[in-house]
């Protein structure tokens, strides 16, 4: 029991490791944990029966874009290379309609080609509810999917498939198919939720520490107070949009003026624009909708 709980430890470990600097993605811990755990398992039941278990860890990622899915599975091959479960560091990506042909005859090949550059690694298939979506008859993507199934099968244990897109889609796509739906399970779905407001500001204190820009400590206070009226970032990407925002502000003049490092100060966030709240909107209109003490009388 001390062994496995020291095994499990070290998995957790290495897991946080990798996905350090990451805010806001518990499921994806979850997954490689288990992903890492049965990596440690099989050479010891190798080792103790003769037997070579083949394992697949083909997976979906879902959420919103800019959620982090494309980084993460680099991450994953990364994690899976090291493990000794897969045979290259490496992660193809592509988005689904890089498989398809325009014309009959060149899907298949499209996609041989693509799932042999991946051998060995992981394939990462962006926005791949679109190879099942369209009911147009010159429209391949059936086709695509059905190449892959046969080469999932070929390549057992040589290949990690990621099916990534909104929540939705993906499990539509792998509804239309029972040969895909039995190769990813449920277990494998990995949802990639959008931040709240604390997780958002995290994401930004990263960045920023990457970057080695400092941010001043009433910036957080800032955050919340603004999070009451307005919409804040929901996605890494958005973050990221914010973060170049508030460096190009106030924080590039001064770095100009002054020959300093770049710095995000409280008052930098006034220069930001952010949606408003629609249910601030809607207090805003009945109140103004609202008859004046006069208009009563």
């Amino acid at each position: 029991r001390l062994a496995q709980a020291c095994d499990q430890g070290i998995a957790a470990l290495l897991v946080d490791l990798k996905l350090s600097g990451l805010v806001g993605l518990a499921p994806l811990r979850s997954f490689m944990k288990r992903c890492l755990r049965l990596g440690r398992a099989l050479p010891i039941h190798r080792a103790a029966t003769g037997v070579d278990h083949i394992f697949t860890f083909h997976a979906a990622f879902v959420g919103q874009p800019g959620t982090g899915k494309t980084v993460c599975a680099q991450l994953l091959a990364d994690l899976l290379f090291e493990a000794g479960l897969i045979k290259r560091r490496k992660a193809v990506v592509v988005g689904a309609r890089q498989l398809v042909g325009q014309y009959v005859g060149k899907t298949d090949p499209l996609v041989r080609a693509t799932v042999a550059q991946a051998v060995g690694g992981v394939l990462f298939i962006d926005e791949a509810y679109m190879l099942a979506t369209s009911r147009d008859s010159r429209d391949y993507g059936r086709e695509a999917v059905a190449t892959l199934i046969e080469l999932m099968e070929k390549h057992r244990g040589e290949l990690v498939v990621i099916f990534a897109g909104y929540e939705t889609d993906i499990k539509q796509l792998l509804a239309s198919n029972p040969g895909l739906r039995s190769r990813v399970p449920r277990e494998n779905i990995v949802k990639f939720p959008e931040f709240d407001t604390t997780e958002a500001y995290e994401a930004l204190c990263e960045m920023a520490a990457k970057s080695k820009v400092n941010v001043h400590p009433l910036c957080r206070h800032i955050w919340s107070d603004l999070a009451v009226l307005h919409q804040m970032p929901t996605t890494g990407r958005e973050v990221r949009n914010l973060f170049d925002g508030l460096l190009a502000g106030p924080s590039a003049m001064r770095t100009g003026v002054d020959r300093c490092a770049l710095r995000i100060e409280p008052s930098d966030f006034a220069e930001i624009k952010l949606r408003r709240r629609q249910s601030t909107r809607e207090l805003s209109a009945k109140k103004m909708a609202m008859p004046t003490d006069d208009e009563v009388n």
